[in-house]
């Protein structure tokens, strides 16, 4: 992806050839799968209208062949979103950005949360077998000498030569 300086004529040439009826449209029907785009393949954490313009812009470029050029694609959709875009199709993509923001909100929460509630977990799983309670509960090399084969030889498990 390149960020080279373009000119008016380039401007110019991409307004020319875009097709407005598919850059005007959301670029997914629903804020679901916009929020999972955002979170899968975009690097921004905040989504807005002017940014799922861009993503429509972008695909177009690559439909005409043209360069991917983020300063090209920023410019031709601020005189779009300014010149082309009637009030309510700029309300349909802030209100979309807006719904799939709120998306990722929740799933951020979500993970936050359930990664907290993990971080919390110190109760100690019962096992029948050994294995068993060495897959629920991790294994202790400690002093046992069952595991022996796992250290380096010459070291004979002895955990304090390592800091465990």
């Amino acid at each position: 992806m390149s960020s080279r300086v373009f000119s008016k004529f380039e401007l110019e040439n991409l307004l020319n050839n875009l097709d407005y009826d598919e850059v005007s449209k959301l670029p997914y029907d629903n804020p679901d799968t916009i929020a999972y785009h955002a979170r899968r393949y975009a690097r921004i954490q905040t989504l807005d209208g002017m940014g799922l313009l861009k993503w429509n812009i972008e695909n177009e470029t690559q439909k005409l062949f043209l360069e991917k050029n983020p300063n090209l694609i920023n410019s031709a959709a601020m005189r779009i979103w300014e010149t082309r875009l009637k009030p309510f199709q700029r309300q349909e993509f802030e209100k979309m950005a807006k719904d799939a923001n709120e998306i990722n909100q929740i799933k951020r929460q979500i993970i936050e949360d359930t990664q907290n509630r993990i971080a919390r977990i110190d109760i100690t799983q019962v096992g029948n077998l050994d294995f068993e309670h060495s897959f629920f509960n991790g294994t202790s090399f400690g002093n046992n000498n069952k595991y022996e084969f796992l250290f380096p030889a010459g070291s004979s498990g002895n955990s304090e030569i390592y800091g465990w």
